[in-house]
């Protein structure tokens, strides 16, 4: 049962931080941790039964439960959703903008968006990101049509400017459109830690 239930809880952590979408037209793929957890409580309703009346048919039921839910876990690893692909293509990125990669930062960026492609090749050649950069809190909304979303997330870590090194912490919102098969960025938004309101990117006050 440890196994099962630790499986299930990483799940719920995983699906929970990673995506929400606005149409859930694939909500079993997005949100697995639903029929886990449904499995979950079968187990102890059925662990209930069998402490009371101890019938192998219990013992035979949740044998039945323990597999049904390795299905789930297996079938949602197998299936990459179209949110988990703006997360990945998100967090390429900002990886790629740490290193200082200017051409596989941009690749993720339209070309139709020259605003934030020299909004990034700018802040690349200001800003030193050190190892210790964490991405939290995402969430991807896909909407209707499921040719547009929009991407929201933290981002922590050192950074380094003019020579001044310091722990920061920002929040972002990009937009997406799907472009020959692939999610692009098409604007990119920062935010306040704690309104939904935007900022300079490149304030330097607000971190």
């Amino acid at each position: 049962w440890s196994f099962f239930l630790s499986s299930a809880s990483c799940e719920f952590s995983r699906n929970n931080q990673s995506a929400e979408l606005e149409h859930p037209v694939s909500w079993f793929t997005e949100e697995p941790w639903y029929p886990l957890l449904g499995c979950v409580l079968a187990l102890l309703a059925l662990g209930g039964l069998w402490r009371t009346t101890p019938n192998p048919v219990y013992l035979k039921a949740m044998a039945g439960v323990v597999f049904a839910a390795v299905v789930v876990i297996v079938v949602e690893r197998a299936i990459v959703t179209e949110a988990e692909r703006i997360d990945e293509g998100v967090r390429d990125m900002v990886a790629a903008f740490r290193r200082q990669d200017v051409d596989r930062t941009l690749s993720h960026i339209s070309a139709a968006a020259t605003a934030e492609r020299a909004l990034v090749s700018n802040a690349i050649g200001i800003v030193d990101i050190h190892d210790n950069l964490r991405i939290t809190d995402m969430q991807v909304n896909i909407a209707a049509g499921r040719e547009r979303a929009t991407a929201r997330f933290r981002v922590n870590g050192t950074a380094e400017a003019r020579g001044t090194s310091r722990h920061v912490s920002t929040r972002w919102e990009l937009n997406f459109e799907r472009e020959g098969g692939r999610w692009k960025v098409t604007r990119i938004q920062r935010m306040r830690l704690t309104k939904d309101e935007f900022i300079d990117p490149l304030n330097m006050s607000e971190l």
